[in-house]
């Protein structure tokens, strides 16, 4: 199994199998489907943005237009529990996204009640 844990301020993947360190990255990105909402690729934003480019462009090769456009990308700072969850447990991107989208329609409304 594998699972991040934060390291010198980066996030630090583990295989806890073999209890060592995979990976090193100062921001995690996270490729999937937003229609199905399945995990492709996560880890250093580079690699999975190169991921990311090469599966547009063979879907649109492919003439799959609609996968080509369900393809989405978020990065950044990701809370350490909720990345494990997401990497480890089937179905909570959407959980997550949604809870994410909740807490931006917050801060919008807080933004908007104090000006």
């Amino acid at each position: 199994m594998f699972e991040y844990q934060l390291k010198d301020n980066k996030y630090a993947l583990y295989d806890t199998k073999e209890n060592e360190i995979i990976s090193m990255n100062s921001q995690i990105s996270i490729l999937f489907d937003k229609q199905d909402f399945v995990l492709l690729k996560y880890g250093n934003p580079e690699l999975v943005k190169q991921t990311f480019d090469l599966m547009k462009q063979r879907y649109i090769e492919a003439n799959l237009l609609d996968f080509a456009n369900d393809l989405s990308i978020i990065s950044g700072n990701i809370d350490i529990d909720e990345l494990n969850k997401i990497i480890n447990c089937t179905g909570y991107l959407k959980v997550f996204l949604k809870k994410s989208e909740n807490l931006m329609k917050e801060e919008k409304s807080d933004r908007k009640s104090v000006n």
